[in-house]
């Protein structure tokens, strides 16, 4: 019996550790997206001072930070970025990590 019941269990926590990150991936997109397309037209500054404020924080919280929001991270680094390669590279980047994010939820809620 006990043989039945651990890999039901680790089946479960992975499928739910799948599941968190899947949700934690879309809401960091939503997040970008929506408060980017906000600053573009409401306060362009804004953008670079996100830039700047993420910049000065002390190297080991800006780690967490890069890691908790890396989608953001990037794209505060390309809009800040003085290379169009740049900023059209991370640009396309995102565009593609957010296809992937939204198609990972669709296939969750579709379980």
């Amino acid at each position: 019996m006990r043989n039945e019941v651990v890999p039901h269990l680790a089946r479960h926590r992975t499928g739910a550790v799948r599941a968190a990150l899947t949700w934690w991936s879309a809401a960091t997109f939503v997040v970008l997206w929506v408060g980017f397309v906000v600053l573009l037209f409401v306060d362009r500054d804004s953008i670079e001072s996100l830039a700047e404020w993420l910049d000065d924080r002390p190297l080991p919280l800006r780690v967490v930070l890069w890691v908790l929001l890396l989608p953001i991270a990037v794209g505060l680094k390309a809009w800040t970025s003085s290379s169009s390669a740049l900023r059209v590279g991370a640009l396309v980047g995102l565009l593609l990590w957010t296809w992937a994010a939204a198609t990972s939820v669709v296939r969750l809620v579709n379980e």
